[in-house]
């Protein structure tokens, strides 16, 4: 047979496989897509994905054994592999990236140092320092403990640096010790014992219980009524059944111990879901039946269809629709959306045609849920196993083990969410979705009411096929926009804590018809600035280049982008004076005002800070949907999606500050919100109204979303991106350049921008200071690569890897952070 050698994936960021020989005792179990336990380092054990299977030994190094095989199947198989593979190259990262962002935690693995004292007496007699004295300290009477559990009881920040001394004066050994993450779900079930079969012994115990035991007897009684089934042994969970009786434990004990009750233990997945009836799939409008024929038709010739329809036409019903006919195929279905928000209210449509046929999964999901997911869709098609062929998910779902997929359905597929922008990969779930769809000779369909230009442009060039839809349901009206003069608002008083007089009036008719009102500023917090009048001392976070933002409910400035905060200043620590101003405005101060301006109003907020828990976002649309909340107010988040038949107003409070942003996609971006949020009123069979507030109000952007001219939007855009060569004429690739250190930064970036010319000449645009040029305590700097789209992409990347491989041969050079950034929004 010979000997065997793996090529693995490590979950870190290694420029390469690695390659590990295999012990001739687990040459039976290794297969690709298993996890391994290997060592790199020194000490370190990881869990790393066999890639490839072999009998090459390497020649530049002496490969070391595996430790062991950790599954009994592959937990990734090779579809999964091959989009690894794409987004690796195409995303300019490592497979180690990928592999992080694919799997759940609770499948990685990773070895724990544990420290014990290697002698008790050993220490005496040697002089320790008084922080080594408080880690042997803590270690006395103590087999072993991790090592984050010593720096928690010492109080010793950087306690690895006098682990270390110990080690070298050999009082303490430090061994890795792997620990399982993942804890399948256990569930206690109930059943009526063999011997309880016969009638007559049935009868006897009833009896018996009946004198002695009442609290037994209502018990079994309960069992009985909710099996159903005379005759038949049926199992209940033990959870189930105690709260139906208002029983205990102690009370079923005693019937397991007279032979009555048989209890077993059984392993079973989360979030199963209670077994519901469904209805059939509703029938489509004329509109609907011709764009899901020209969906299908497409897919006899093209991979990819653009369904471009207005907000409230009904897409979601051809979706249903789409879906239905994979099923019957006994396909799978990858249904992306792009905010977790989003997913109760779709899920809630789905099963009421499809039942528990259906999985979600996203980043809200703890460890062991997203584990029971990942194994249930390793069951798919086999023996005895539920079969789940709806998946539900945000952008990470693209990474799920799919094996028989034939459709991917990406909603709203202009919102930038489907954007990961760090860690890395930094891929998009959009553009991978159809790559992944490809693996299988599956279809994709993107559904937006405002395309993203690169994807209008796909189908105009006949890359995707285009569906329109431009009616609504019903023949609903689209909402009329009414446009407000801030500036001539302001001049004649008519603009009172950022709500014109106009907003305010149609909000009062909306409530004397017991409608429902959202309100769109898309800046959460309650002040942007806090400034000194006198000396305009503003407070800045300590870690980031950016003034801290004002929270209410938490009464402190915060930084939204490293978390630092302080209690809010009462006195401006350059003068001392004690007038500080709040300047600008985000939705808690939306939220504050409005509670005075209608105090017998329901208001709730959605956004990031109020919907951070993994319940909080459902409870909220829920509650608005069942119209025991009267306004809501939110960030962009309320802007997706969103079905909501009661809501006649919508107001956009500042559209400006979406306009107005030193980016390419700013304008497109701030066509999609407008739009979108504005399709929020008016659905089922009422026209809504949309209040926008503007300082500019003849810009040509807000001009097209008053008129709803997506294609003089579009048009207008692409002649911009033509000249300025931006996509969907060129392909972006951005390099963030970061250090500690300002002035070394400058200098290390020449070097490699003079590099970089060299090789793609006039291609490379830097370095350029970022508007916020100090995150987390290091300085950026920005680096733009514009590539025609007729060159050679992966000509391109070669020269960008050699380029930073030469730069990085010189030691001092690799102080310097570069991140990759392709497709950046």
């Amino acid at each position: 047979m010979g000997t065997f050698f793996v090529d693995i994936i490590l979950p870190l960021a290694l420029p390469q496989l690695y390659t590990y020989k295999c012990p001739e005792n687990l040459n039976d179990e290794i297969e690709s897509g298993k996890r391994v336990l290997v060592q790199f380092g020194k000490q370190r054990i990881y869990s790393a994905l066999i890639f490839h299977v072999h009998q090459n030994e390497p020649k530049e190094y002496k490969a070391k054994e595996l430790i062991d095989v950790i599954d009994v199947r592959p937990i990734v198989n090779d579809y999964q592999f091959k989009l690894w593979q794409w987004i690796s190259e195409y995303y300019m990262c490592t497979l180690g990236e990928v592999m992080i962002a694919a799997l759940p935690s609770a499948l990685k693995l990773q070895s724990e140092s544990q420290i014990s004292l290697i002698n008790h007496d050993a220490f005496y007699g040697t002089t320790l320092t008084s922080k080594e004295t408080d880690v042997v300290s803590v270690l006395e009477g103590e087999e072993k403990l991790p090592i984050s559990i010593v720096a928690k009881k010492t109080g010793i920040k950087n306690v690895i640096k006098y682990v270390r001394t110990l080690i070298d004066k050999e009082i303490i050994e430090v061994q890795e010790e792997v620990r399982k993450k993942y804890k399948p779900l256990t569930v206690s079930y109930v059943c009526l014992s063999k011997d309880l079969e016969d009638e007559k012994l049935m009868e006897t115990t009833f009896n018996a219980l009946e004198k002695k035991a009442p609290k037994q007897l209502e018990l079994l009684m309960t069992y009985l009524k909710l099996s159903h089934d005379a005759g038949k042994n049926v199992n209940i969970a033990k959870k189930k059944l105690l709260k139906a009786a208002d029983s205990n434990t102690a009370i079923l004990n005693q019937l397991v111990k007279k032979n009555i009750f048989d209890v077993d233990e059984q392993t079973e997945y989360r979030n199963r879901g209670e077994a519901i009836e469904t209805i059939d799939i509703n029938l489509l409008s004329i509109d609907q039946q011709r764009a899901l024929g020209e969906i299908k038709e497409a897919f006899t010739k093209q991979a990819v269809a653009l369904l471009h329809g207005v907000t409230a036409s009904g897409k979601t019903e051809i979706y249903i629709h789409l879906i239905e006919e994979q099923l019957k195929q006994n396909k799978q279905v990858l249904y992306l959306l792009p905010e977790i928000a989003l997913t109760a209210q779709i899920i809630n449509r789905l099963r009421i045609h499809f039942g528990n046929n259906l999985l979600v999964y996203h980043s809200r999901f703890n460890d062991n849920e997203r584990v029971d997911v990942w194994n249930r869709m390793l069951d798919f098609g086999k023996e005895d196993a539920d079969e789940y062929q709806v998946i539900v998910g945000a952008r990470s779902a693209v990474f799920l083990p799919f094996s028989n997929l034939g459709l991917v359905i990406v909603d709203e597929e202009h919102d930038s969410s489907y954007k990961q922008f760090d860690p890395a990969p930094r891929y998009n779930a959009r553009n991978t979705s159809v790559i992944l769809a490809n693996k299988f000779n599956g279809n994709v369909v993107l559904g937006s009411a405002t395309p993203a230009i690169e994807s209008y442009y796909n189908a105009k060039q006949n890359k995707y096929a285009l569906v329109k839809l431009a009616k609504r349901f019903h023949e609903v009206q689209m909402p009329e926009i009414v446009v407000v003069d801030l500036g001539e608002g302001y001049k004649k008083g008519l603009v009172k804590n950022n709500f014109s007089k106009t907003l305010i009036d149609h909000m009062k008719g909306a409530f004397s018809r017991g409608e429902q009102v959202i309100l769109f500023q898309n800046r959460r917090g309650f002040a942007l600035v806090l400034e000194c009048d006198n000396c305009h001392w503003i407070p800045q976070c300590n870690n980031c280049d950016v003034s801290l933002t004002y929270h209410k409910k938490d009464n402190r400035m915060s930084c939204h982008y490293c978390g630092y905060f302080i209690e809010l200043p009462r006195t401006c620590v350059a003068c001392g004076n004690k007038r500080l101003n709040m300047r600008g405005f985000g939705t808690e101060r939306i939220e504050d005002d409005l509670s005075v301006l209608f105090p017998d109003k329901k208001i709730a907020r959605l956004d990031l800070d109020t919907s951070r828990s993994r319940h909080a976002y459902h409870k909220l649309i829920t509650d608005f949907e069942n119209r025991e909340i009267d306004i809501l107010v939110g960030t962009q988040m309320v802007t997706k999606g969103l079905d909501f038949d009661n809501v006649s107003t919508v107001g956009i409070l500042n559209a400006d500050s979406l306009i107005n942003f030193p980016n390419y996609g700013a304008h497109e971006r701030a066509f999609q919100l407008m739009m979108q949020v504005s399709g929020r009123a008016g659905r089922k069979e009422k026209r809504g109204k949309v209040i926008l507030q503007t300082f500019n109000p003849k810009h040509h952007i807000i001009n097209n979303v008053i008129e709803n001219k997506y294609l003089d939007f579009y048009s207008s855009e692409l002649n911009e991106r033509s000249k300025f060569r931006y996509p969907p004429f060129y392909r972006l690739i951005e390099l963030r350049l970061k250090h500690r250190d300002e002035g070394r930064l400058d200098a290390l970036a020449r070097p490699l921008i003079n590099r970089l010319k060299s090789k793609l000449g006039n291609r490379v645009f830097g370095p350029v200071t970022p508007i916020v040029p100090r995150i987390k305590n290091l300085f950026i700097r920005t680096v733009l690569i514009k590539v025609e789209k007729e060159a050679s992409y992966k000509k391109v990347q070669a020269l960008i890897h050699e380029a930073l491989n030469e730069y990085r041969e010189q030691k001092d050079n690799r102080s310097l952070l570069v991140q990759m950034d392709v497709d950046p929004m």
